[in-house]
């Protein structure tokens, strides 16, 4: 580990440590409460705020301790370009959903969603013209698509995008009706 990372480290150590005596001490005190016969619905209530005290601290070290995992100190342009190696558009949301950091990077990089592929639904476009932004945009469109006409939000989102428009494509499988041997 650097150096900075140690030094950040130990800055929040303490207020960590504070926090877990400062609950385990209330615990304790609850628990001699309860084990003397105190009232049982206010024992409750102090357990459920201590227990929500805990689940704060520990999502607030989670925090802390992911920024300093390696994955996370990977610079904002390596990472983009690594992302760029997947297939764009809706393939990014559960790339997008793997931690903070590559959220923020993802949600960072227009060109990462801008893309829509035949077998997104239509519900997809606003978000992928949201993310997109003004990235060049490649739209093919396929059965799920021509089966019905777009809905009217589809049909704003698909004209919001027409300046940004790069490719656009048509793919429409038909199955012919099946006939046997005999006829």
């Amino acid at each position: 580990m650097s150096d900075a990372i140690v030094e950040a480290i130990r800055c929040e150590l303490p207020e960590f440590e504070y926090s877990l005596t400062t609950v385990s001490w209330n615990i304790h005190k609850n628990l001699l409460l309860y084990a003397s016969g105190g009232s049982n619905a206010s024992i409750n209530r102090k357990m459920h705020v201590l227990e929500d005290m805990l689940e704060s601290s520990i999502l607030a070290m989670r925090v802390v301790m992911n920024n300093y995992r390696p994955i996370n100190t990977v610079p904002f342009d390596v990472l983009t370009h690594i992302f760029g190696f997947v297939a764009r558009g809706t393939d990014m949301l559960p790339v997008s959903g793997v931690c903070r950091h590559w959220r923020e990077v993802a949600l960072a990089t227009p060109s990462l969603w801008a893309a829509l592929k035949t077998s997104d639904p239509p519900s997809i476009l606003p978000l992928l013209v949201g993310r997109a932004k003004l990235a060049p945009f490649s739209m093919r469109l396929g059965h799920t698509w021509l089966q019905s006409p777009p809905s009217l939000p589809d049909t704003a989102s698909i004209q919001s995008m027409i300046p940004t428009l790069r490719t656009f494509g048509i793919e429409y499988h038909e199955l012919l009706p099946s006939r046997s041997c005999s006829e």
